[in-house]
């Protein structure tokens, strides 16, 4: 399992590592290509049986939110074979992200529903 090191620093100054798991996931960012006249309805189902989709204003870009503790690249094998081009990109992040369009930046607020939450800011 990768670690990745998160450097924060405290209130005093104080420089602290944490580390965190970087093969375990609470959501999948989805992303392929837009190849002209490609079928992409068996990628596309695929991934909302894999859970949650939020609604995100970009095209071929989705995150889902999902139980399936697979890891990352194991799923991404898996999707790619149902992508109709070699073009797709599948990546773990966590619970806490954001996006930005036309200036308004929301962020995912965590809650335990079927439905996805954000907070404009």
């Amino acid at each position: 399992m990768g670690e990745i090191k998160l450097f924060q620093i405290c209130y005093e100054g104080d420089l602290t590592v944490e580390v965190s798991h970087a093969m375990r996931r609470d959501f999948l960012l989805v992303r392929h290509s837009l190849t002209p006249g490609a079928d992409y309805s068996e990628l596309h189902s695929a991934l909302d049986r894999l859970g949650v989709v939020a609604e995100l204003p970009f095209e071929s870009t989705f995150v889902i939110q999902s139980d399936d503790r697979s890891d990352v690249h194991t799923l991404g094998l898996a999707l790619g074979e149902l992508c109709p081009d070699d073009s797709l990109m599948v990546v773990g992040i966590s619970h806490d992200w954001a996006y930005c369009n036309s200036g308004v930046s929301r962020m995912h607020v965590a809650a335990d529903s079927a439905e996805m939450t954000f907070r404009a800011f």
